[in-house]
């Protein structure tokens, strides 16, 4: 129970609460995997920087390009082009696993950074 952050309530299942009891528990030795991401897109405009995070946080919650698009309403190459914008300059490819992975929490604990 201690690992469990501060805003734990009611029962919960690991895969509901993996993300903040990760991000708990990282924080409780000093990591914050936000600096794997946000300093990386500081050069794009605050437009720019939204649109990028919006796009990789929906392919993250859906898994899919097509559906991702759908949901944001853009073309499969824009939708493309803000994946390929992301992984240049954070080198991370959510479409990896394990960077999927460190994205999703570094975006929760931003607040998804939009």
């Amino acid at each position: 129970m201690i690992d469990l952050p501060m805003d734990s309530s009611g029962v919960a299942t690991l895969s509901d609460r993996w993300r903040s009891v990760t991000r708990h528990l990282l924080a409780g030795v000093g990591y914050d995997l936000g600096q794997i991401v946000f300093p990386y897109l500081e050069k794009y405009t605050d437009l720019e920087r939204r649109k990028i995070l919006e796009t990789v946080s929906t392919y993250l919650d859906t898994g899919s390009l097509a559906d991702s698009g759908r949901m944001l309403q853009v073309h499969r190459n824009t939708l493309l082009n803000r994946l390929n914008a992301f992984e240049k300059y954070t080198r991370l490819d959510v479409q990896r696993p394990y960077d999927a992975a460190a994205v999703i929490i570094a975006l929760e604990w931003q607040g998804d950074g939009l």
